[in-house]
């Protein structure tokens, strides 16, 4: 399991757990059978399934950067060698495909140190916010040259969508 994913199960996730309905977290990368997981994740943009303790599952999207914390769910619009994206997955017009319920971001210094925050948005929310977006919001990543969008968690509570932050 990555070193990204392994962090989100231990440090990130417990602290959404109880407020998304409890149960289980299964990282899409502890799936056995590696090409399911690599579709989940590549076509879908799922890392990770949240087995409600209620009896259901909800598909997570997670993501931990290391260094600044910049209180946004960042999603990548362009890649230097014109792959799909996450952008492109989430604006899909076919509304029956398989996509994550919840978008959690997390920042730390490090992996060997707590987060220093995390936030959890629904989806159809984070979809709306993008759909609100153009071209001078995107942003290029200066250390690998691939270019995203990212949403602010102020922005939104501005617009009045429920998120989830921590601390």
């Amino acid at each position: 399991m990555s070193r990204s994913a392994d962090y989100f199960r231990r440090r990130v996730w417990p602290l959404f757990v109880d407020r998304l309905g409890g149960g289980e977290l299964v990282p899409v990368e502890s799936v056995t059978d590696s090409y399911f997981a690599e579709v989940l994740d590549i076509q879908a943009g799922i890392d990770g399934w949240q087995l409600v303790a209620v009896g259901g599952i909800r598909g997570i999207a997670s993501r931990v950067q290391v260094g600044t914390c910049w209180e946004s769910w960042t999603i990548r619009s362009k890649t230097r060698g014109g792959g799909r994206t996450e952008i492109d997955k989430l604006l899909e017009i076919d509304s029956t495909l398989l996509r994550p319920s919840l978008h959690i971001q997390a920042y730390t210094l490090s992996y060997q140190q707590p987060p220093t925050a995390a936030a959890c948005i629904r989806t159809a929310d984070l979809i709306r916010l993008l759909l609100a977006k153009d071209e001078s919001d995107e942003k290029i990543n200066p250390v690998d040259g691939n270019r995203f969008v990212p949403v602010w968690w102020m922005e939104a509570a501005t617009h009045g969508f429920e998120y989830w932050a921590w601390p």
